[in-house]
């Protein structure tokens, strides 16, 4: 008993030693035009509008509260070039109880 889990807890080290962990969104020696790093200086500015929503799937209600519009870049290619050409995604938020918050996505054309 002693000596089967001992081999097998010494398979397991060696099989863990050949295993490499990868990092995220490695670059595979492409190019580096693109990082997933915080970057500070990006800041959204929103302001308190007070109203009703509905988080039902339709946006009749979203529509006195302003959004903010992104490029939609493909996930692991930073590049502007490579960007969604059917436009720009749009996203709403609102917050209710203080504690929580809703979102509504708009993408324009057929992205989907």
């Amino acid at each position: 008993m002693l000596r089967s889990l001992l081999a097998l807890l010494l398979s397991a080290i060696l099989l863990s030693s050949k295993i490499r962990l990868g990092s995220a969104h490695e670059h595979h020696g492409e190019e580096a035009g693109g990082s997933c790093e915080l970057s500070p200086d990006v800041r959204v500015a929103a302001e308190f509008r007070p109203g009703v929503i509905t988080v039902d799937g339709h946006a009749d209600d979203w529509t006195d509260i302003e959004a903010s519009e992104f490029a939609l870049l493909p996930a692991l290619d930073f590049d502007a070039d490579k960007a969604y050409g059917g436009g720009r995604m749009s996203v709403r938020v609102s917050i209710f109880f203080l504690r929580f918050f809703a979102l509504l996505l708009d993408v324009k054309g057929d992205y989907w």
